[in-house]
């Protein structure tokens, strides 16, 4: 375990030594800086929240339309005048309600939770287009996406979140349950665990944080729209799978999708600066995720 944390460190490490000369030979440095914090943040509370449910050994690829659905929530009451505090709360539980959807399925009717997570994105994406006809609804802006501090504290809101995460995955019995389920969910079930209540638990867990970057899009797009966050969804799959997360496998250290974030956003910015195609950032992630699958089936059969 320790050579597999260190392999993971090292090769995030010499990713982002690399790419520091490029970034730094473009110029402009105080505008890279302010946008990678916000690139950064736009990405971390989601690679946060997939982390956490795929070491449950449920991949999810319904969160992506999950939290644009958010959005819309959230602007459709902001626009009709509700308290922010209320749109929230409205957010938050339609996650919460999803994520026990997930759980449902995958724990009792067990069906694949690729497949179900893919099928629910379409239901829900299709959902909220058809509410919203365009899928989309504007709110007045939120000038705070210009203010320097909110992004400072949600820097520091995320460091608390990883740092949570952390402390429950490595020091309570929940974690210990999480990693069961992820490395083997036959030998839980025969433990007389709850594993519908386990994943009730993870993708509440997840779905906290899938509302921070509901919010973080409020900010950024002022607007509740089902594309939201559509385009970065192999980009937030590309630095989970450079943490080091296994996939369905239970194992992987929630500390190193600090890294694994950081190096998606400085190689989006290389691609921002000199004008690579926008197809190019999609050829690497996917690149990435292949790689990384083959690099887990292969230490596996070890």
């Amino acid at each position: 375990m320790r050579i597999r944390f260190n392999s993971i460190f090292a090769i995030n490490f010499i990713i982002l030594l690399g790419s520091i000369p490029l970034i730094l030979s473009t110029g402009h440095n105080g505008f890279l800086l302010w946008s990678f914090r916000r690139q950064f943040l736009t990405l971390a509370f989601s690679v946060l929240g997939v982390s956490f449910e795929m070491l449950g050994g449920m991949p999810d690829l319904a969160f992506s339309a999950e939290i644009a659905a958010a959005t819309c929530i959230g602007a459709v009451f902001m626009k009709n005048g509700a308290p922010i505090p209320f749109a929230l709360l409205m957010m938050l539980l339609m996650l919460l309600l999803s994520g026990a959807v997930k759980a449902l399925l995958v724990s009792y009717v067990r069906i694949n939770p690729l497949i179900t997570t893919f099928a629910l994105s379409y239901i829900i994406s299709g959902i909220g287009t058809a509410v919203l006809d365009d899928g989309v609804i504007g709110i007045n802006s939120m000038r705070l996406y210009f203010y320097s501090g909110v992004w400072d504290l949600l820097f520091i809101l995320f460091f608390l979140c990883l740092g949570f995460s952390c402390l429950v995955m490595t020091k309570t019995y929940l974690g210990r349950y999480v990693r069961m389920l992820g490395e083997d969910e036959s030998v839980l079930r025969q433990s007389g665990m709850s594993v519908f209540r386990i994943r009730l638990l993870i993708n509440s867990i997840a779905a906290v944080f899938y509302l921070i970057s509901a919010i973080i899009y409020l900010l950024i797009t002022s607007s509740g729209s089902m594309y939201n966050g559509i385009n970065s969804t192999y980009r937030i799959l590309g630095a989970v799978f450079l943490s080091g997360i296994g996939f369905m496998t239970g194992k992987g250290n929630l500390l190193f999708c600090f890294l694994g974030t950081s190096v998606i956003v400085a190689l989006e910015i290389i691609a921002t600066e000199f004008r690579l195609p926008y197809y190019c950032i999609n050829l690497l992630m996917g690149i990435i995720i292949i790689l990384c699958c083959m690099g887990e089936i292969h230490k596996n059969r070890r």
